[in-house]
């Protein structure tokens, strides 16, 4: 009777491994997914930023050319009409 005992406590151990496994490929299954999901979120925070640099740059560029020429509201506008042209350009050759 004593192996008969042992041999169902080793089951019920063996059961127990078993959902625990079944649980743990489950969680690693949604973790893997939720990476993927945050790595894409990241490429485009990244893209944002670098878009907004690159405004950045631009408006700094406006505002130095503006000094210097005195008609600024023209040419900051002008100048974010060409950032927002850039800009659709640059999400149609992403797509």
């Amino acid at each position: 009777m004593a192996n008969d005992q042992i041999f169902e406590e080793l089951r019920s151990h063996l059961g127990a491994f078993i959902i625990k496994h079944n649980e743990l490929k489950n969680d690693s299954v949604i973790l893997q997914k939720e990476i993927s999901e945050l790595k894409e979120q990241l490429v485009k925070k990244d893209e944002q930023f670098t878009n907004f640099q690159n405004q950045q740059k631009l408006s700094n560029i406006a505002s130095s050319v503006v000094g210097k020429e005195g008609n600024s509201a023209e040419l900051k506008q002008r100048i974010n009409e060409y950032i927002k042209e850039i800009d659709k350009c640059i999400i149609h050759l992403k797509q």
